[in-house]
């Protein structure tokens, strides 16, 4: 994802889901100075309109982080005050020891289905919480959109624009039978307690359909090599599965506490 000011039109299923699980499962909020970190916050809507509503609202301060730039740069100038800042972090390198055992809660919306190193970017969740903090990431394993990519990869048409497919844009937890225990053995091993990692089968409709579906997936469209063949792509896509419009997907998020 180039472009925030794009993704702020196509993003309404990552705030329907963010919406939903906060409800759902209620985040035990410090009561007091709390500091919240966003892990992959794109352009700042989720952090500051929807994230900062199910907080206390004596928090101490709420940080967004993103590794792209741009989108670091919107998000600081749209929603970024004394209380709500956003700053350029990749979760799947080595942290500043000033970010070590700073945040009491960590969220994160669909940012961990892009993220190859798992346990270096969950052991980095972990060593930023506080003694006794939580966090809640919620993201994406297996959906229709990576099966049709996928499928295409193998074709002779497709193969040389999606030969990294499985690196650059499916699920890490695509083929996982079960990425529910997958993941809650992995923070057991890293030392999260009070683990809760839940994997449900989920459905969204785009309001326009394929139509909105072809806008999302350009604009989350990591092969450049696609750029000048996307309708031609998109085409072909849609013969593999003409349902695009309504996105089948398993949601999983998974909580835990230091």
């Amino acid at each position: 994802m180039e472009d925030p000011k794009e993704y702020v039109k196509i993003n309404e299923m990552t705030r329907r889901d963010a919406k939903e699980v906060l409800e759902k499962i209620p985040i035990k909020w410090k009561k007091v100075d709390a500091r919240v970190l966003d892990i992959g916050c794109g352009d700042g809507g989720v952090t500051s309109n929807i994230l900062k509503k199910y907080m206390p609202e004596n928090f101490k301060k709420l940080v967004g982080c993103d590794k792209n730039i741009e989108c670091v740069k919107y998000a600081q100038e749209h929603y970024g005050n004394e209380k709500v800042h956003f700053m350029a972090l990749d979760v799947e390198e080595k942290i500043p020891d000033e970010l070590k055992e700073t945040f009491d809660h960590i969220f994160s919306s669909y940012a961990f289905n892009w993220i190859r190193k798992q346990e270096i970017a969950f052991t980095n969740v972990y060593d930023m919480l506080t003694e006794g903090g939580n966090c809640q990431l919620l993201f994406v394993g297996h959906s229709n959109a990576f099966q049709v990519f996928d499928d295409l990869s193998r074709t002779p048409k497709w193969r040389s624009h999606l030969e990294n497919v499985h690196t650059k844009f499916t699920s890490p937890y695509f083929h996982s039978q079960d990425p529910a225990g997958e993941i809650q053995t992995m923070m057991k091993r890293i030392g999260f307690k009070d683990i809760d990692v839940r994997a449900t089968r989920e459905t969204y409709a785009y309001e326009d359909g394929v139509e909105m579906f072809k806008s999302v997936m350009k604009c989350l469209n990591p092969f450049q090599s696609l750029e000048e063949n996307w309708e031609e792509f998109m085409s072909d896509a849609l013969a593999l599965d003409p349902d695009l419009g309504i996105v089948k997907y398993v949601l999983i998020v998974a909580c835990g506490s230091k």
